[in-house]
């Protein structure tokens, strides 16, 4: 191809192109309809809406003399008015001169087909210079129309019309009223009680007609019947309420001014009859009854949906089963507002979903008393801001040592209470589960919601080692700190650090290796040491994505004191439980628990005297011992007291094999002394303080006697005195020795 055709091949698609994405190129006029009315299925002699031509205004002398289009309208639309100068007006928009339609500009073909032919030039009034419009307005009557839109169609042929299709009406069909109710209203028994307004809307204009008097006398428009046990409140059975002390019914749309004459309104109890009369004008707009209900409801009335009958009498409206309000006992609502959030477990202001407490009604709490929000006990409240309700709520800030946040409610002038919380909390290390806020107090407002979940911030795993007691250097499996959320393991102040922490009658024979596999927890590798039972590991920097810590080359020394059973080690430290107290009393969101996690490492294995290897088991709050399969009754049930297990030691004593001659208790020192094997044990009641072959060990809690003269002591430190394996069991609610 030579350069003079390529560029002749250019040129010609440019105009082609330009051809075809520019309508200007055309002269077509801007389309639209007025307002488009819907008309009942039997509409005779009617208007649909408006169809406007307009020239556009920058192409002014598209349209041309004696030109031509048509209009067709659907089959069972049927041209009703066929006079020329009725259906369509031709309209200079420069000089604002108008002319009708005549026997030579508009022919109609058939029922449905018109025929618009463009005038001629009217010299200083009408010209095609000018920009023009062309307005279609036909009349119509329905006849075998199915319902719904009215389109009408548009042929410009060549007369720069734009064709189209356009919708000049619709046809209505089935029921001649529409009922709802705009919103759906909580009441109580207050005695005037406003429900939601009930709308009833005419499906075209003049549906429902005209209701005139009859023998001078007002008709029953229509009734609505409310369930049985509510009333309606009319004032002198007038119409002219306000809609909050009394019932009124009022008119809007086709139905405002004097379309709508509502004479009476008579209530009998549930049932209210409205009369006067309707007067319909051809030409005007769909009407709207509106019925602002105030009711009451009797001492027997059933909370739940209150129902409302429409049943249309001689205003012909359709019947409907409307709910208007739903009656609530005086009391409240309370919901969370957002999903629950994550709470990291021994970290201090964690923040929860925030709380709403709204009134079911109006003065359903009562004025200063009151609310009160509580907590799970390992969940201290730290900080409670109000983001909604708080000018209507006296408090003061949390101390951070309580499980629960209250305030005084003060009533609003108006309307119904409503308050929303945010809380931040503090979780005691070891938690887990759903954090739920019960609200309660003497203001009545009650319910629960769930605001968060706690989650423990590390899990510790490894596989359980046999070992042996009185021997060193002995191995441990590998050993796994996971995190379970990222930045669990907190870096606070950039002195934070992990523990793990043996039983004291087991050391830590080395420091192990320590270092992290997954994740990017960052820990001072360097500063990693070991002292007695325990292995300190500093934090220099949280994750930003859930980490793995792996120990390995762990090995423990066992001296003698240690029973048979498993050995557990206890994550702790301050990057786990960070709010574990620091001082000699409690501060703001501190707790007195210091492990997050523990895991099994290793079980011991050293064989017991014969006299011990049967299986004792006690239950909570029975005094029956089943030991060996037989089962025998004992004085004193178990029982648990301080989140701890009790047993009678004396029972337990016997369980494992220890003969009634080697338990002895001394009354006038308060001290139990039993001998089992090569085990001389001996505690004294409220005293920490107990002795294994003479060697002193202090508990963290003291024995008890309770009636008839048992003493008891927690099952950890029974098993530990006396060198047996104690294993709880949650379901069952017991505990089994071996």
């Amino acid at each position: 191809m030579t350069n003079l055709k390529k560029i002749f091949a250019t040129v010609s698609t440019a105009v082609v192109m330009t051809s075809m994405l520019t309508p200007a190129a055309f002269a077509m006029t801007n389309n639209n309809v007025s307002v488009v009315s819907t008309i009942s299925d039997t509409a005779e002699n009617t208007n649909l809406g408006t169809l406007l031509l307009k020239e556009d205004s920058d192409f002014a002398d598209d349209m041309k003399e004696g030109k031509s289009f048509t209009i067709t309208l659907p089959s069972g639309i049927k041209l009703d008015d066929k006079t020329a100068a009725n259906m369509v007006k031709f309209k200079d928009l420069t000089t604002g001169k108008s002319i009708a339609g005549d026997a030579n500009t508009v022919s109609v073909s058939g029922d449905y087909t018109v025929t618009v032919t463009l005038p001629a030039e009217d010299a200083g009034n009408f010209e095609y210079a000018n920009q023009q419009a062309i307005y279609f307005t036909p009349n119509i009557k329905v006849d075998g129309f199915d319902g719904g839109d009215i389109e009408a169609t548009v042929d410009g042929m060549e007369s720069g019309v734009t064709s189209g299709k356009y919708v000049l009406g619709r046809v209505a069909t089935g029921d001649k009223t529409n009922a709802s109710v705009v919103k759906v209203e909580t009441i109580g028994d207050s005695g005037k009680e406003v429900g939601g307004i009930i709308r009833v809307e005419e499906r075209y204009a003049g549906s429902l007609g005209s209701v005139p008097q009859v023998g001078g006398a007002d008709q029953l428009l229509f009734k609505i019947k409310l369930p049985s046990n509510f009333n309606w409140v009319t004032e002198n059975n007038q119409s002219n309420g306000d809609g909050t002390n009394t019932t009124s019914v009022s008119g809007i749309a086709g139905y405002k001014g004097g379309n709508l004459n509502i004479s009476k309104l008579e209530a009998d109890d549930n049932e209210l009859s409205v009369y006067g009369t309707i007067a319909y004008a051809p030409g005007q707009d769909r009407g709207i009854f509106e019925i602002h209900p105030v009711i009451s409801a009797d001492s027997d009335a059933k909370f739940g949906d209150v129902e409302a009958s429409v049943d249309g009498k001689a205003a012909d409206i359709d019947g409907a089963d409307l709910v208007i309000a739903k009656y609530a006992d005086y009391s409240g609502q309370v919901k969370a507002v957002d999903n629950a959030k994550d709470v990291i477990a021994g970290s201090f202001d964690q923040e929860l979903a925030k709380i709403n407490i709204k009134e079911d009604v109006a003065g359903a709490f009562v004025d200063g008393r009151k609310i009160r929000v509580d907590f799970p006990s390992w969940a201290k409240v730290t900080k409670a801001t109000f983001t909604k309700g708080g000018a209507n709520a006296t408090a003061s800030a949390p101390s951070g040592t309580d499980s629960y946040y209250e305030f005084t409610y003060n009533k609003p002038g108006s309307g119904k209470a409503e308050f929303e919380i945010k809380f931040e909390v503090s979780a005691k290390a070891n938690a887990s589960g759903d954090i739920k806020a019960t609200v309660s107090g003497k203001a009545g407002a009650t319910g629960e919601a769930v605001l968060g979940k706690a989650i423990t911030p590390a899990t510790i795993t490894a596989d359980a080692k046999e070992v042996r007691v009185g021997v060193k250097d002995q191995p441990l499996s590998d050993i796994y700190v996971t995190e379970t959320k990222d930045g669990a393991i907190s870096d606070e102040n950039g002195s934070n650090e992990l523990v793990l922490a043996l039983p004291d009658d087991v050391q830590w024979s080395s420091t192990p290796t320590v270092e992290v596999v997954e994740g990017n927890l960052d820990i001072d590798s360097d500063n990693i040491s070991k002292s007695g039972n325990k292995v300190t590991i500093p934090v220099k920097s949280s994750s930003t994505k859930p980490s793995k810590i792996k120990i390995s080359g762990g090995k423990v020394d066992l001296n003698r004191m240690v029973p048979e059973g498993n050995i557990e080690l206890d994550l702790k430290g301050s990057a786990v439980a960070e709010n574990n107290k620091s001082g000699a009393t409690l501060a703001a969101g501190e707790f007195d628990q210091s492990t997050a996690s523990s895991a099994v490492v290793a079980r011991v294995v050293t064989p017991a005297p014969a006299e011990q290897q049967r299986t004792a088991i006690f239950k909570i709050g029975d005094t029956k011992l089943n030991l060996g399969g037989v089962e025998s009754t004992m004085d004193v049930a178990p029982y648990i007291k301080n989140d701890r297990t009790y047993l009678p030691v004396r029972f337990v004593a016997q369980a494992v094999g220890v003969s009634e001659s080697n338990i002895m208790f001394n009354a006038d020192s308060q001290s139990v002394v039993i001998i089992k094997g090569d085990r001389v044990v001996k505690m004294t009641i409220n005293s920490p303080m107990m002795t294994v072959n003479g060697v002193t060990i202090q508990m963290d809690t003291v024995p008890e006697i309770v009636e008839p003269g048992r003493v008891m002591l927690p099952v950890g430190w029974v098993a530990q005195a006396l060198g047996i394996s104690a294993k709880w069991d949650g379901a069952t609610q017991t505990v089994t020795l071996n």
